[in-house]
């Protein structure tokens, strides 16, 4: 009981300072499950969140989405070193010959190339996802198949529709048949309208002048994201989900195939860290800690595990500003069972001929960041909406400064994106070809935003 009193005393402390409402913590060990429901589930009804208190847990879809191709797959359904047009033969891209090289493996390890941030809303329909995949001769492609690593919705988007199609239903029902159902994932939902009949959180979004929290008035999300982004979970139905990709639970998943979704598969540009077909592996003190991390409007989620002990960790909040909630409470829960300290990357000095280098404004299709001087190195800010600037939608978010972590790494040092790691990357000549941040690509303004069609 120790160990539950100093876990709910640093989380409600955490809780507090942070302004986040609601949070619901799991743990899954070979022993023993502790759950941890703390705070309310929203500023204006003061209900407890439960147990069984449902959130939206953003990209931790994604893991859901890599274990149904993974189950079809173990079904002789589908291969991963398929290429995409071996199952869609009308599917187009921007760049007609990345089009006919991308593979299964590629969609599920963010190294497909083309720009992934599109969100359309085709509506409910249940050909929503292949109207909207059929639309992807938009998207510009940055970089050839497998060359490098760059966070990618669209490509989950599409892994889902393959799967789908595999599966001969929709993903949604693919993905109760598959692992809903053997799970016995009972208050897991793709849908508000399926959901809102069981306790709810609502999410939470922080005032920009003050910090605290007020009340997110949107919920519902299109469709077409749900296989990047859609799932709603109770920390219950995730801890079980947790559990299969622990290996303790057989009804889903071969044994090879759990370890499959494990094997770090490419290298990104953050510290110690690679992708595997679903997770994220970060390296940390001679462990693999295999997880995922998700966010969505009001919302903020951690998946964890350490499956060389079989030690699993969920936390979901009803906060934009839960993200820092969950890394602390990760670090703490870790180092207290693991014994595991996730180290801090090591600050370098910036050469000053690099600050003129590098500063300057970055661009995609729908946002921007913006990079400048600073006494003590580089500092920004992101804006989303209009990159020309000129659209009365676009919101600009706070400043940030940035520490250098060397060989053109930063890490942002205060605000809400605090710890968030940024990379340049350059040409031979030392010109920059991309500002990559949030495993997104942004390039230099002014410049052709990679090969093909621009998304608008």
């Amino acid at each position: 009981m120790a160990f539950e009193d100093d876990l709910r005393a640093f989380a409600l402390g955490a809780m507090e300072r942070l302004s986040v409402p609601g949070a619901s913590i799991g743990i899954t060990t070979p022993d023993n499950r502790t759950i941890m429901p703390l705070g309310i589930t929203a500023l204006d009804t003061q209900f407890a969140v439960r147990p069984d208190t449902i959130f939206q847990v953003g990209s931790i879809s994604k893991p859901f989405t890599a274990t149904l191709v993974m189950a079809l797959v173990d079904a002789g359904k589908l291969d991963l070193d398929a290429t995409v047009v071996s199952y869609l033969p009308e599917f187009r891209l921007g760049s007609k010959k990345a089009a006919q090289q991308i593979t299964l493996r590629h969609l599920l390890t963010h190294q497909a190339g083309f720009w992934g941030d599109w969100f359309d809303d085709f509506g409910l329909a249940d050909d929503a996802t292949e109207r909207f995949c059929a639309e992807y001769w938009r998207l510009p492609q940055l970089f050839e198949p497998g060359e490098m690593w760059a966070y990618n919705n669209c490509g989950y988007i599409l892994a889902g529709h393959i799967a789908a199609k595999a599966a001969g239903t929709t993903f949604e029902a693919a993905i109760e048949q598959y692992i809903l159902d053997p799970l016995e994932m009972d208050h897991t939902f793709l849908s508000a309208a399926d959901a809102i009949a069981y306790p709810i959180a609502v999410g939470h979004t922080n005032n920009a002048e003050t910090g605290a929290a007020e009340i997110a008035r949107q919920f519902r999300r299109p469709r077409v994201k749900n296989p990047s982004g859609g799932i709603l979970t109770s920390v219950v139905d995730l801890l079980a989900f947790a559990e299969l990709n622990l290996g303790r639970r057989s009804c889903v998943l071969s044994s090879d195939s759990v370890q499959r979704m494990q094997d770090p598969t490419v290298s990104t540009y953050e510290i110690d860290t690679a992708w595997s077909p679903g997770f994220r592996i970060l390296h940390a003190d001679g462990t693999d800690i295999v997880g995922h991390l998700g966010g969505s409007y009001g919302y903020s989620a951690r998946l964890e595990l350490i499956p060389t002990i079989g030690l699993g960790i969920a936390v979901m909040t009803n906060s934009s500003s839960g993200h820092q909630l969950g890394s602390e409470l990760v670090d703490w829960i870790i180092k207290q069972i693991a014994g595991i300290s996730l180290p801090a990357p090591v600050q370098v000095v910036l050469p000053d001929q690099d600050k003129a280098r590098l500063e300057g404004t970055y661009c995609q299709p729908d946002s921007r960041v913006e990079i400048g001087a600073l006494d003590a190195g580089l500092g920004g800010r992101f804006i989303a909406g209009d990159p020309s600037g000129q659209s009365a939608t676009q919101h600009s978010g706070p400043s940030f400064s940035m520490r250098y972590l060397g060989e053109q790494r930063f890490m942002i040092a205060d605000g809400s994106m605090k710890g968030l790691q940024m990379k340049f990357w350059t040409h031979p000549d030392g010109t920059v070809r991309f500002l990559q941040s949030g495993g997104e690509l942004f390039v230099l303004e002014g410049l052709e935003y990679g090969e093909g069609a621009t998304a608008t």
